[in-house]
């Protein structure tokens, strides 16, 4: 499975989504941008953006929620690293009401993945910081000997595309 992001204007994200009607697209909405995030088998329908591989993919992404995308820039000897410790922590990703989906994507550019986690909420997402589960997958994200530079994060609320 590939995903497939982009950012832009509100108006140019609608109407472009509209000619690809068989494509389900997610859109994401934070203070300063709007973010249109798919997955599909082979099909890039952006002119600009980034194309990942989907190396985990846990849960569903579902139309309403609060996402959470860590950038973390990755040296090249230490991506089959990073890439299965993700495979064995994403199991510990909570499936519970609060915890909705995770991604881990690798780039087809570059080497800045991305762990897409979404929530109900951002008060569900606050409490599951305070659990052990929260620590573990921020070791590894944040494991040093991974990084080409510091990882960084964006957080989003979807946005149905009437909604926009």
């Amino acid at each position: 499975m590939k995903a497939f992001i982009t950012t832009g204007t509100e108006s140019f994200l609608e109407k472009h989504v509209e000619n690809h009607p068989n494509i389900h697209f997610h859109f994401m909405k934070a203070a300063t941008k709007t973010l249109v995030f798919y997955e599909h088998e082979h099909e890039n329908v952006f002119v600009s953006g980034q194309s990942f591989d989907v190396i985990v993919a846990k849960g569903d992404i579902q139309p309403e929620g609060f996402v959470v995308m860590e950038h973390v820039p990755v040296v090249i000897e230490s991506q089959p690293l990073f890439e299965n410790g993700w495979k064995i922590d994403a199991r510990t990703f909570p499936q519970d009401t609060a915890s909705q989906a995770i991604r881990v994507l690798r780039p087809h550019k570059g080497n800045v993945y991305i762990v897409c986690m979404q929530w109900n909420s951002e008060e569900a997402y606050e409490q599951w910081k305070l659990s052990d589960s929260y620590v573990q997958i921020q070791e590894q994200i944040h494991k040093p000997a991974y990084f080409a530079s510091r990882p960084f994060t964006h957080k989003y609320e979807m946005k149905e595309e009437d909604e926009l």
